[in-house]
Parts: structure tokens; sequence; C-alpha cells
């Protein structure tokens, strides 16, 4: 069930995508449309490295101070995720990719993302009860 509804989310994802890239092609032009799509792949590309070195820079500096880096972890995946956006043709997929890449966007979905693993994760921690068994072990004695 999961499968198909994964493969109609793509389905309709990609219908949309061509739609509005014929639409907007149709509206402003294809030189135009052209000039959107390679200046948002280079644009992408850009920012992957720009933020991307902040974001490892981050992570060091987290390592140094022995702090998990969880944050900076998240948007690092979160920049990627944002730059190949850009990279991939599409307009609204460089919408999302901007919004990943924008980092007051960025920290208000990380923020929402930690809150939700949160729950999920207080939601399947079951508790421990602690063994009663008692398991007496007495050293072998060598040369009885």
């Amino acid at each position: 069930m999961v499968k198909w509804l994964v493969a109609a989310g793509l389905l309709i994802y990609t219908l949309l995508e061509i739609g509005l890239l014929v639409e907007v092609t149709r509206r402003v032009g294809l030189a135009w449309m052209l000039a959107w799509t390679v200046g948002s792949a280079v644009g992408g590309i850009w920012l992957l490295r720009v933020e991307g070195i902040r974001g490892i820079l981050r992570i060091h500096r987290s390592l140094q101070q022995e702090v998990l880096p969880t944050r900076e972890l998240i948007d690092m995946a979160m920049i990627v995720l944002g730059a190949l956006m850009l990279v991939a043709p599409g307009i609204l997929s460089d919408a999302a990719g901007l919004l990943l890449l924008i980092p007051p966007t960025r920290w208000a979905l990380r923020e929402l993302l930690l809150k939700a693993l949160g729950r999920l994760s207080a939601s399947q921690r079951q508790p421990v009860a602690p063994s009663r068994e008692v398991i007496d072990v007495q050293p072998e004695q060598v040369g009885k």
C-alpha cells in the first residue's frame, strides 16, 4: 500500500512540475525558462559550496567542544537536499530547495523535525522492567 502511495505521489509531483514548466515557458518564453533552469542549477551548486562549508565548520566546532552535532547534521542534510533540488530542473523543486537553503526557514524546519523525532522516540520507548533473576557464579576450584 505504501509503495502505491509513494508512486502516486511521485507521479502527481512529476505531472505538476511538467505542467508548471510548460505554463511558465509559454508565458515567459523558452530563453527565459532555460536561463532560469541553468541559473538555479549554478546557484544551487554555489549555495551548496558556501553553506556546506559553513555547516562543516559548525560540525567541527561542535565536535571540538565535545557536543553531539545533531542540529548541525540536520542542517547539512537539508542544505544538501536543497541544493540538489535547485540543480534538478523544475519550479516546485526550486522553490522547495530555496526554502531549505535559506537559514531562517531551515532553522524552523529543523526545530519542527526535532520535535517530531522527539515525540516519535518517546512514543516508541518501552519501559524496561528490572530483572529479578539472580545468577550466582562461583569460581571453579582447580586441583581439588
